[in-house]
């Protein structure tokens, strides 16, 4: 009986310890709402200030639409089309050489030289033969006008003995001869008369034998001449102004006709083939036909080389869809086989604005202004123009540039149409740097 109600009494003294906690919560809970409602009543009413749009920084420049000629960086190599490969032409062995490979030398000067002996020698055999042939001719031209001297006593002889047979003919007939004195007489009309024929006939042969006579000096002269040639052959001489590309023999050697003795380029007549863009090819062949020059100047050599387009090349290279393009050089400055950088100015195109490179975004876009807002764009991207100081610009043409328009030309990390900006506008030819900071 006692365990129950020591038992009893405890749960009502733990059933009392909960009540009190309950109610310390609950006033607690009461207490704080109120207090929080309390400060919300009476907290200060925060300061409301408006965010105001963030503005920009940016460079611009003035559009000012005009014709204006875009510059074509290309590379190409020089070459020449005249290159003389020299060759023996007659058998002999090399006497001396004067020239190595790269030397400049000029037209006429003397490269190689050839043992002349036996040239030399024949020579001499031709000149004598020669001066047979024209002795011959000579004494064929006297015997003409000789017997032509002859043929005329000759005919007066005949015409004598023709009388005389008359007159012994009559005398016959009248029987105041004797028929053996008219025989002698009419036998010697007839001996004048072969006589005359005769020296006739070698009048009439001795200008076919003066003809064979003049062929046959013709012949001694041309063999003359030939012997000549070949003597002079045997000195190497330079066919124009120009370098020596490589030597091939060296003194002592024997050579016959045909064997490489050096090569040579003409130095006057350098080119630089370069291949240019399908997209250019129209704007040049019309410049070319109008006879519009077409120019520029090396830009990786120490001393610059103005170059002149000449022609275009007649094919198109197997693997290749361009066509070459012929740049003729003022000098020789260049050697042979070099790749060099060039530049040349194209044409000029109507309605274009030149803009630094950091006014192109994504290659082909511009941005303009348009009530200090941002307005992208895209542009015919139409080529470059390099200025003196080495620095490039970009050749644009777009229908929404008109004269006046601002286009930025500095560079905006996160620009986007619609961006408030406000620009300092300068005019092209002073922005040197035209550079902004990142957003």
């Amino acid at each position: 009986m006692q365990a129950f109600l020591h038992r009893a009494w405890r749960a009502s003294h733990l059933n009392h310890i909960r009540w009190g906690k309950n109610l310390a919560l609950a006033v607690v809970l009461v207490f704080g709402t109120t207090s929080l409602t309390l400060m919300a009543l009476f907290a200060p009413e925060p300061d409301r200030r408006q965010v105001s749009e963030r503005v920009y920084p940016v460079t611009t420049v003035t559009a000012e639409p005009g014709q204006h000629s875009p510059t074509l960086t290309l590379y190409g190599k020089v070459v020449t089309p005249r290159t003389s490969s020299l060759t023996a032409a007659v058998s002999s062995e090399v006497r001396a050489v004067m020239v190595t490979d790269g030397m400049s030398v000029h037209r006429g000067q003397s490269l190689i030289e050839l043992d002349d002996t036996d040239g030399a020698l024949n020579l001499a055999r031709m000149e004598a033969d020669l001066l047979e042939a024209e002795a011959s001719l000579l004494s064929l031209q006297q015997a003409l006008t000789d017997n032509r001297l002859i043929l005329d006593e000759e005919v007066a002889l005949g015409q004598l003995a023709v009388r005389k047979a008359s007159r012994y003919r009559r005398l016959g007939e009248d029987q105041a001869i004797s028929e053996e004195v008219l025989n002698a007489a009419l036998s010697e009309g007839h001996r004048q008369s072969i006589t005359l024929q005769r020296q006739q006939a070698l009048v009439n042969d001795l200008p076919n034998q003066i003809a064979q006579a003049e062929a046959g000096v013709k012949r001694a002269r041309a063999r003359f001449q030939e012997a000549l040639v070949l003597l002079d052959r045997t000195r190497i001489n330079a066919p124009f102004d120009g370098r020596v590309i490589s030597v091939s023999v060296s003194p002592g050697e024997r050579v016959s006709p045909g064997t490489d003795l050096a090569v040579i380029y003409d130095s006057a007549s350098l080119e630089i083939r370069a291949q240019i863009p399908e997209r250019h090819l129209s704007d040049i062949r019309q410049a070319l036909a109008s006879g519009q020059p077409i120019e520029g100047e090396t830009v990786d050599s120490s001393a610059p080389q103005r170059i002149t387009l000449t022609r275009l090349g007649s094919d198109i290279s197997p693997g290749k869809t361009s066509v070459d393009g012929l740049f003729a050089l003022k000098n020789d400055g260049l050697e042979l086989g070099r790749v060099v950088q060039f530049s040349v100015q194209l044409p000029p195109i109507d309605n274009t604005v030149l803009l630094p490179i950091e006014a192109i975004y994504g290659g082909d876009r511009v941005f303009i202004v348009t009530g200090q807002r941002l307005e992208a764009i895209q542009v015919d991207r139409l080529g470059e123009r390099r200025a003196d100081n080495g620095r490039h610009s970009v050749l644009v043409r777009s229908s929404q540039i008109d004269p006046g328009t601002s286009i930025v030309v500095s560079q905006l990390a996160n620009g986007v149409t619609g961006m408030k900006v406000s620009q300092p506008t300068s005019k092209l030819a002073d922005v040197k740097s035209a550079t902004a900071p990142g957003v």
